[in-house]
């Protein structure tokens, strides 16, 4: 890891679009709420900054503007969810909160 290999926490930007957005928000989450079966991050100071472009944030394709502005998205909720779904098919149940599937059995 970056922080491993001696540079500062102070000089770590972490940038994510879409799917890179959601997989840096749950980098940050397990920063702060470590994954019991995954090693902590432990940092020395703060991060320079996060910048997130349109991150995939809710794999359930029901929130915010995926609900609300479904009709004028490029792509409707629905074809997020499948999405999702192919994603989640991997992922074990219990970090499906992680990934923002709750409602998933």
């Amino acid at each position: 890891m970056v922080i491993t290999s001696g540079c500062s926490p102070k000089d770590i930007y972490i940038v994510g679009d879409s799917a890179g957005g959601k997989l840096a928000l749950a980098l940050l989450s397990h920063i702060l709420h470590p994954v019991e079966t995954e090693p902590p991050v432990s940092l020395t100071s703060r991060i320079g900054g996060v910048f997130l472009m349109s991150p995939w944030v809710s794999l359930t394709g029901n929130t915010g503007s995926q609900f609300t502005k479904d009709s004028l998205d490029i792509l409707a909720a629905k074809s997020w969810r499948n999405a999702a779904e192919r994603v989640l098919e991997y992922v074990p149940y219990s970090l499906r909160v992680v990934f923002g599937d709750e409602q998933s059995s």
